[in-house]
């Protein structure tokens, strides 16, 4: 039996091919035969023949991550079904939503699916019915702990970084230059392993790198399982990282084993300085982060995890009761409308956008709403926080600040919503700043209503045919007139956004729904829950006016809003 493994790891050169080379020792034990090439390589070996893959009854597959699905579809969709496929990373899932659905529908033909986060296996369980989440894992005794001295001078200290950065958007999604102007606002020496003709081999990293710095900072936009973050705590070494750091960011805690950080760089100075000032954190950090390489990381432990996945794939492929089973399975699966299977994935493309009031909210409004969306919503979106130009606010890892048209006052900002080319998706979501989700909401990514909003909680506005302008969806392109019949003369007839908006659907869209009429679970926080906890299907609660959020002394806030 063959394993066609889809990158030419023997040249060692970055840290993945290393990992592959004992994950191939433990697979040594299922498999007669082990090829690990690039798959173009292995079909020119083969004479070039488009459907050899097809034929070779005896061939199973790792993909190293979801983009190289498509060169092996390439060939033959039929190799699919012995296919593992590792999911290195969120950043495929953020670039492009057509592009993140075409990586969807390949995983779901995939026998299965590893993840190296939390976050990815929420997104492959959508399409695949076997997921396993396995991080990356090193040879724990070839990358011991430098053992450095906890009285050495941490006032000059030595940051490291490591990291593909050859493009402005790399830079940017690793925020190196950040790291790099704070380490010089320091005073701090900054060494870099950068990808390229010039990096450090993988073998030498622990001698030329690791050991010559003090801690290791990688503001990261979202990662899979880092094996920089890895091999600097197998070394011992603290790490300065962003919770978007994928695995870590998940099961890390901050002055424990890591120091989190915002993006910014303010707060990567204050943790900078944090470990200079505070020896016993350093030398807490460091001994708790190598304990922690130990539970997670041991790639002995990491290979036969991924054993026992192709040995399912082997067992089942022997199995024609089984396999026949699984056949019924997927064709019943199909038929289910809700099913995101191949074709009939049915998210829509979504901006979710939010409205930023510096009078009424401080900057955790933002990430709260962001964060609760993250843990709330499996599928991919774009996240966009609009602002007056007067307002500074940080760079928000995962937010995307889009500044409102200036000639409008704050009771009108929900206008420039509609603005021609604001936002560039399918569709967009409005949530007003003060709300707080509880609980999976990816049904407001699939409706087909050209426009919808909250029904007022207020029996007089439903009297009268107001909208509550609160949480709204609409089809982007289908919904510019509200803007472009925005003029003065609307702002002395009109007492706000609400009231326009409201009469616009009404001139403009007979089939307006309201969003409760085709998603429950959504709460008024004074209608319902002052007194008590919310409803057990309770998934959105809406704030507005007074109390704020941040106000309330309910126990059960806490417990969602963060």
């Amino acid at each position: 039996m063959i394993i066609l493994y889809s990158l030419e790891w023997e040249k060692g050169k970055w840290s993945w091919g290393n990992i592959v080379k004992s994950l191939l020792k433990e697979l040594e034990y299922i498999f007669d035969e082990i090829i690990s090439v690039d798959y173009k390589s292995w079909r020119t070996s083969r004479g070039g023949d488009k459907v050899i893959i097809k034929k070779d009854k005896n061939s199973f597959f790792l993909s190293q991550n979801v983009k190289q699905l498509e060169k092996l579809g390439r060939y033959s969709s039929g190799a699919y079904d012995k296919t593992i496929c590792r999911l290195g990373g969120l950043r495929s899932f953020q670039i492009s939503p057509l592009r993140s659905k075409n990586y969807l529908q390949r995983m779901s033909k995939c026998f299965a699916i590893v993840a190296t986060n939390d976050k990815l296996k929420i997104i492959a369980e959508l399409v695949n019915d076997r997921v396993y989440l396995i991080p990356n894992g090193l040879d724990l005794e070839k990358w011991v702990c430098m053992e450095k001295p906890f009285s050495h001078n941490l006032s000059n200290m030595v940051v490291g970084f490591v990291g593909n950065i050859k493009t402005k958007e790399k830079c940017d999604y690793k925020g190196y230059n950040i790291i790099e102007d704070t380490c010089n606002m320091l005073g701090l020496e900054l060494k870099t392993a950068l990808f390229g003709p010039d990096q450090i081999p993988h073998e030498e990293m622990q001698e030329k790198f690791y050991k010559e710095i003090d801690v290791l900072v990688l503001l990261t936009d979202g990662e899979g399982c880092s094996n920089t973050i890895m091999e600097s705590l197998a070394c011992g070494i603290p790490v300065i990282t962003t919770r978007e750091a994928g695995y870590h960011g998940e099961k890390l805690s901050h002055e424990i084993n890591v120091l989190f950080s915002e993006k910014n760089r303010k707060d990567l100075k204050d943790q900078l300085k944090k470990l200079q000032q505070r020896p016993a954190l350093y030398k807490k950090i460091s001994e708790n982060g190598r304990l922690f390489t130990e539970e997670h990381h041991n790639v002995k432990r990491v290979a036969q995890e991924y054993r026992e996945v192709f040995k399912s794939c082997v067992d089942i492929d022997t199995n024609k009761s089984y396999k026949e089973k699984m056949v019924t399975t997927r064709k019943t699966m199909k038929k289910n409308k809700n099913s995101i299977r191949d074709d009939e994935i049915e998210y829509k493309d979504t901006t979710i956008v939010t409205i930023f009031d510096d009078e009424r909210f401080d900057k955790r409004y933002v990430i709260n709403l962001y964060n609760m969306l993250c843990r709330n919503i499996k599928y991919p979106f774009k996240f966009v926080c609009m602002i007056d130009d007067s307002i500074n606010l940080p760079e928000i890892k995962g937010i995307e600040f889009q500044i409102i048209d200036d000639l409008l006052s704050s009771r009108w900002y929900k206008v420039d919503l509609f603005k021609p080319g604001r936002f560039e998706s399918e569709r967009v979501l409005y949530l007003d700043l003060d709300t707080i989700v509880m609980d999976n909401v990816d049904d407001l990514l699939s409706v087909d209503y050209t426009f919808s909003s909250l029904k007022p909680w207020n029996k007089t506005n439903q009297n009268i045919g107001l909208i509550n302008t609160g949480i709204m969806s609409w089809e982007n392109k289908k919904c510019t007139f509200i803007y472009k019949n925005f003029s003065e003369e609307v702002m002395d007839e009109y007492p706000d956004a609400q009231t326009y908006i409201s009469e616009e659907i009404r001139k403009n869209n007979n089939e307006y729904v309201p969003i409760q009429d085709f998603f429950p679970g959504i709460y008024s926080f004074k209608k319902s829950c002052k007194s008590r906890l919310p409803a057990e299907d309770a998934k959105i609660i809406c704030f507005y006016g007074k109390p704020l959020i941040h106000k309330c002394k309910k126990e059960w806030i806490g417990r969602f809003w963060k």
